[in-house]
């Protein structure tokens, strides 16, 4: 049987990862001395007040079609701000303290110590064995590790989950709109994603199909039988993709 992991454990010097129940408890921030919180839930934790904290909510779910890179400098800011005051402590949670708040440290371990993604989460994992990112955080932050930590890099892509589970990664589809993003000088580009709509990503799909899967033009053409390909247009109906007429085959990207 698992141990019950702790609410809170501290990954470096004043960073601590934990959860909810480590936010909300004045025992917990008083025992760690925490005097900054950083709250990645969907809906705002209750901070008891007469601990004094400074407090940061940044609302995002731990969904495959999350774009953690939309929120991670904002993220990022308030704790470095955090850690550089002296005898400052900053507490990073979400519910459970394993994906969203565990991919938001391991981005912030990733760029201080400039290292990849399977170190930093390596060293995070090794402090809080709980944490585990969802697989479209991993793929966002090994992109933006390798891309200069470029926050921007997805800006004109949408996520889209296909729901084969957690051995298929998410892919990145462009937006259907004209012109790219200006944040960060980034032209909208994205010669680096390749890395996620890969001939991998058809590999595993011809996998999960059974048969061949062709690629044209950067889209993929998946060939499936019945139940498969049932399965598969009520998951592109769920993340809203319009796919070609019944009987047709399924355009991926």
């Amino acid at each position: 049987m698992n141990p019950v992991p702790n609410n809170v454990d501290e990954v470096l010097p004043g960073l601590f990862l934990g959860n909810l129940v480590a936010a909300e408890s004045l025992a917990i921030l008083k025992q760690c001395s925490i005097t900054h919180v950083l709250s990645l839930t969907h809906s705002l934790p209750s901070i008891p007040e007469e601990a004094g904290i400074i407090h940061r909510h940044i609302p995002i779910l731990d969904v495959p079609t999350q774009n953690i890179l939309s929120v991670i400098d904002i993220c990022l800011d308030f704790m470095t701000e955090a850690l550089q005051g002296e005898g400052n402590n900053i507490l990073v949670h979400c519910y459970l303290g394993k994906s969203r708040s565990g991919g938001v440290v391991v981005a912030y371990v990733m760029k201080k110590q400039n290292i990849p993604l399977a170190l930093a989460h390596a060293i995070v994992k090794s402090k809080r064995p709980l944490v585990h990112p969802n697989r479209a955080f991993r793929s966002q932050l090994e992109l933006w590790g390798t891309c200069g930590y470029d926050s921007a890099i997805l800006d004109d892509y949408e996520i889209v989950d296909f729901g084969f589970g957690e051995e298929l990664p998410v892919v990145h589809k462009r937006k259907s709109r004209k012109g790219g993003s200006k944040r960060h000088g980034h032209s909208g580009s994205l010669g680096k994603a390749s890395t996620l709509d890969s001939q991998a990503l058809f590999g595993k799909l011809e996998a999960a199909a059974g048969e061949e899967v062709g690629v044209k033009e950067g889209w993929g053409i998946v060939h499936m039988d019945e139940v498969t390909k049932a399965f598969f247009e009520r998951c592109l109906d769920e993340v809203g993709i319009v796919r070609k007429g019944a009987g047709e085959v399924c355009w991926v990207g």
